[in-house]
């Protein structure tokens, strides 16, 4: 309710992976705004994550129609691609997802 309306907003996902793949591991997110969720709001395309070390991915959310009180609806994807060769378990891994925003004070 503290979310200044129009205002910043940026689905922060702390990902990586548990083992490397041989060729493309990304993350995806999509958006959905509960009020009018006939579009994905989230403005950034999928990001690597082919990395055993955990980073940050941001996804800014398109914030034109958003208002104090909406509900986001947030679905996460990951896609690996690997040729075979490696570890069985090529799994992603996501250790903590937040939403940024800017408020009113």
């Amino acid at each position: 309710p503290e979310y200044q309306d129009g205002e910043t907003v940026t689905l922060r996902v702390n990902a990586a992976m548990a083992v490397i793949s041989d060729k493309t591991a990304t993350l995806d997110a999509t958006v959905y705004d509960l009020a009018a969720p006939s579009s994905d709001i989230c403005a950034t395309a999928a990001q690597s994550i082919n990395s055993a070390t955990a980073a940050n991915k941001d996804f800014t959310i398109t914030p034109t129609n958003l208002v104090a009180g909406d509900q986001l609806f947030v679905v996460l994807t990951t896609a690996v691609t690997d040729s075979g060769d490696a570890a069985p378990n090529i799994n992603a891994v996501i250790n903590s997802v937040s939403l940024l925003l800017d408020i009113r004070c």
